[in-house]
């Protein structure tokens, strides 16, 4: 467990990740899960399970940033589809930070625009 801070937002990053890289930070009261590393079909199955034991042991986590991860796009889509799927499940949203753009353009071109939820900072 790493401590940063910054004069105007104390910062807490811990490394919850186990075979994946995730990173969970608090962030003036608010935790923020970044995903990072590359996501593909190898440990997009690994990627889910991880994120979605978060939500169950956070039921505050509702933000996903998504600008440190790399992927081919249709494992991405796929996963934010099954974690958007779980959250509902469960009566709650995710919102997906600062997608790539192809991520965007997937999700217009499949329809899927209408039930992942998108922010940019």
């Amino acid at each position: 467990m790493s401590s940063l801070s910054t004069p105007s937002s104390p910062t807490v990053a811990v490394d919850v990740s186990r075979a994946v890289d995730l990173l969970l930070e608090m962030v003036a009261g608010k935790e923020m899960l970044y995903m990072q590393g590359c996501i593909g079909v190898d440990n997009v199955s690994e990627y889910r399970d991880r994120i979605i034991d978060l939500l169950l042991e956070k039921p505050d986590l509702v933000e996903l940033d998504l600008s440190r991860a790399d992927t081919n796009g249709s494992s991405m889509i796929a996963l934010l589809v099954a974690i958007q799927r779980f959250a509902k499940s469960r009566g709650r949203q995710v919102i997906f930070v600062d997608p790539q753009p192809k991520i965007l353009e997937m999700s217009e071109m499949t329809g899927l625009r209408d039930i992942l939820f998108f922010k940019t900072r």
